[in-house]
């Protein structure tokens, strides 16, 4: 990966950047790589997001710095989650994209050609960009459960034998929030090896584990949240109480998590008085960092699956 960087890296294509959560260029895959274009101003400059806890490198990740080629989808399939995402990812981060999940601003901010903007920007999202973004979305909605579950059971087996890799980590926190399950229930969870904090029980969230919204929630809580999962949160609350939606993201979300029943006699008498000062902080959240995402925003950003599944 280094080496791929750092052929393309010194010139950062922002002109050829994505937005905050699309398939990253291909890696892996057979498509021709390509220097970058001619490469517009860099993006504005902006302070960095919170450092967070310190993490250990993680296995590189062979990402080439641009293509212009089509992925091939068959080549993205044999990609675990989280190269998936680091895949998606590279097209934000050559736009300036900052990232509140700490493995994926730990991974960016080792890389010499970012620059973290206030907020990536869309214009600059190339067709064959928007082309391969759909292509890996594809991918990761693809993936049965069947397969998913194969996929958490091989991460669990290498626990088991000692011979797990610090990206299993991650791998597993992906595979566990698809299946919507909790990584920390895993009796193999304590075998992983983790020489950075990505299984710390402070990276838990209520989206891993919604009985953590038996009790109120702190603000800490939700520092690694962009706009996407607060709104996921807060209707993680109602949801848990079997509220149908209206909203084809949210309804796609929800059907996909085996504790979830939808139940047309819903009401909001059921909100416990938790749910209800947790409902109230997301919302302050959310108003702090530009409003709740809505239905028309959430489908524009990322894609009428509302990207709940990329992993980022």
């Amino acid at each position: 990966m280094r080496l791929s960087y750092l052929f393309f890296g010194v010139a950062l294509a922002a002109a050829l950047a994505c937005a905050g959560g699309e398939p990253a260029p291909d890696g892996g895959a057979p498509a021709a790589v390509v220097p970058a274009v001619p490469a517009a101003p860099p993006p504005p400059d902006a302070a960095a997001s919170s450092p967070g806890p310190a993490a250990a490198p993680l296995p590189a990740v062979d990402i080439p710095f641009y293509s212009a080629q089509p992925l091939d989808p068959a080549a993205l399939r044999g990609l675990s989650l989280r190269e998936l995402t680091l895949w998606r990812n590279t097209i934000y981060a050559r736009a300036g994209q900052p990232f509140v999940k700490t493995w994926l601003r730990e991974h960016f901010r080792g890389q010499p050609w970012y620059t973290p903007a206030l907020r990536a920007d869309l214009s600059l999202l190339s067709p064959v960009d928007r082309d391969n973004a759909k292509r890996i979305v594809q991918v990761e909605n693809g993936l049965s459960r069947a397969e998913l579950v194969s996929r958490r059971d091989a991460v669990l087996a290498r626990a088991r034998a000692g011979t797990s890799t610090d990206a299993d980590a991650i791998e597993l926190l992906l595979l566990a929030r698809r299946l919507g399950e909790d990584a920390w229930s895993y009796e193999e969870v304590e075998g992983l090896v983790e020489s950075g904090h990505w299984l710390d029980e402070d990276v838990r969230t209520p989206i891993d584990d919604p009985r953590l919204l038996d009790r109120p929630l702190a603000e800490a809580d939700l520092a690694e949240m962009s706009r996407r999962d607060l709104r996921l949160l807060r209707n993680l609350v109602y949801a848990r109480h079997g509220r149908p939606f209206t909203s084809d993201i949210l309804r796609m979300y929800f059907e996909n998590m085996p504790w979830y029943t939808a139940d047309p006699a819903y009401t909001e008498a059921r909100l416990t008085e938790a749910d209800r000062r947790n409902i109230q902080l997301i919302q302050t959240v959310e108003a702090r960092v530009g409003g709740p995402l809505t239905e028309g925003e959430h489908r524009d950003e990322y894609g009428p699956d509302g990207g709940w599944f990329w992993g980022a």
